[in-house]
């Protein structure tokens, strides 16, 4: 894991091998020069990233790559030897001086093939990226994940289902992989956050977003990471046009093994990470610009990952690129809606290559917006009703406490229901509630009236307790 200022932190593998008491300076010359190696990787035409994965799992590293013969490239890479000599060439000559430049003043955090941090979901398909770019958490990249996804035109139907299912999963201790893009997508991140008790709209229980031009970036675990930290401008408004394949009958389509989810605390899943965006561009070239303040929120919460270097333009050939990354990071993806041609029957299919599995939300037969799913779900792809379909298909277990609890608790909003697990955990000070929940002394007050009207809580010799049911 590299990180701006040095481009090393305390899980970068090329630090330690490198950095030593009394040799910092050469240390950091030696990772700069490494991360130099990386970037020009990137920049080769000729080496798109199924050559690339051939040619680190032969060679390891970059820095040996480019130490490689040119037999050997051309060998490796299924190359000539007239190809492999000119990406030599040109490799030696490439300057990445201001991709550099930007990963620092962002801070952003670069994950290689070769750090140990790299998600092993990710490595695992048959063309990883050789880098990951993050802003935000990067070990959010290596939590138990479903992919959500589906058409940027969603009906309120969808988006309706796509933000309950994401939020009650999230409940249940998974996070949620999208693209960030509008629609489906943009409905499964708020969803997520707001199964963690956050306000998308960076407002609410988990205090002020961080704001572009702010001291400070929106570092690791909520640290900064860079003396200045800022998103990009978002690029114009472009609606790639995708198309999708073929997919293949229910008995070709795998089942996930059995996977941990975090730990539980009190009955409720720990929930570190609830949202990871990926995109299909460069971070500092943010796309749609309708979700900039969404993008700010997931940064401090969860992460935003390319396999784009910066400056990259978000181009409509980069989406189905990003699509693979969606499918490879999570254990299994579900598909809300989605026409005939949409890209996210593009992420199923790749899901389906990558031996993850496929779910789906069934939608009227009348709509344009679910033929897509209904065809997958003829196909074999695993009905959705509810988030505990999707634990079951990925063999993943159910949390302690239930999701949802029926009665007056189904009908609390996400601070409302906060405090009330708070309390249900023994949290009784009102001072504590305040600290844990992160919102005002005022907001806590009201919320506990609120409660204590439903029912929920009860008030006992200076204490405030929940009713336990």
């Amino acid at each position: 894991m590299h990180r701006s200022g040095g481009f090393g932190g305390p899980n970068c593998e090329l630090y330690k091998k490198n950095a030593s008491p009394g040799r910092n300076s050469q240390g950091r010359r030696r990772i700069v020069l490494s991360m130099d190696e990386w970037l020009r990787l990137l920049k080769i035409p000729e080496v798109g990233p199924r050559r690339l994965a051939r040619l680190l799992r032969r060679f390891g590293e970059a820095g040996e790559i480019w130490r490689a013969s040119v037999p050997e490239l051309a060998a490796e890479a299924g190359l000539s030897l007239e190809q492999a000599e000119a990406m030599k060439d040109l490799g030696a000559s490439l300057s990445v001086a201001q991709e550099r430049r930007t990963i620092d003043q962002m801070g952003i955090g670069v994950v290689t093939w070769a750090d140990s941090s790299y998600p092993p979901l990710l490595r695992e398909i048959a063309d990883p990226p050789a880098v990951l770019f993050v802003l935000g958490k990067p070990e959010c990249l290596s939590a138990p994940a479903v992919g959500i996804v589906g058409t940027r035109r969603a009906t309120g139907y969808g988006l309706a289902v796509t933000q309950r299912l994401a939020r009650d999963l999230v409940r249940a201790g998974v996070t949620v992989v999208s693209g960030l893009a509008v629609g489906v997508d943009g409905a499964a991140h708020r969803g997520a956050l707001e199964g963690a008790g956050i306000s998308p709209d960076g407002e609410g229980s988990r205090g002020t977003v961080w704001q572009p031009g702010d001291k400070g970036g929106p570092g690791e675990a909520g640290t900064a990471v860079t003396e200045r930290a800022t998103l990009p401008a978002p690029v114009g408004e472009r609606t790639p046009s995708l198309g999708a394949g073929p997919c293949p009958k229910r008995e070709s389509w795998p089942k996930a093994a059995s996977t941990s989810l975090p730990q539980s605390q009190g009955g409720r899943a720990l929930r570190p990470c609830p949202t990871v965006a990926v995109l299909g561009g460069g971070l500092d070239r943010l796309y749609p610009p309708e979700n900039r303040r969404l993008a700010q929120v997931i940064v401090r919460e969860g992460a935003l990952m390319s396999e784009f270097p910066p400056g990259t333009e978000p181009e409509k050939y980069h989406f189905p690129l990003r699509n693979r990354l969606i499918s490879g990071l999570s254990l299994g993806v579900v598909v809300v809606e989605a026409p005939e041609k949409s890209g996210a029957l593009i992420t199923a299919d790749q899901a389906l290559e990558q031996g993850r599995s496929v779910l789906a939300v069934p939608g009227q037969i009348t709509s344009l917006a679910s033929r897509g799913t209904n065809r997958l779900l003829q196909q074999g792809a695993r009905v959705v009703l509810s988030w505990e379909d999707v634990l079951e298909e990925l063999n993943l277990p159910r949390p302690d406490a239930p999701v949802e609890k029926t009665g007056e608790t189904h009908q609390l909003n996400q601070e409302e229901w906060l405090i009330y697990q708070l309390l249900r955990e023994g949290v009784s000070d009102t001072d504590q509630l305040v600290e844990k929940a992160r919102l005002p002394a005022g907001v806590v007050a009201s919320l506990l009236t609120r409660l204590e009207v439903k029912n929920l809580v009860k008030k006992a010799r200076g204490r405030v307790e929940a009713v336990q049911d």
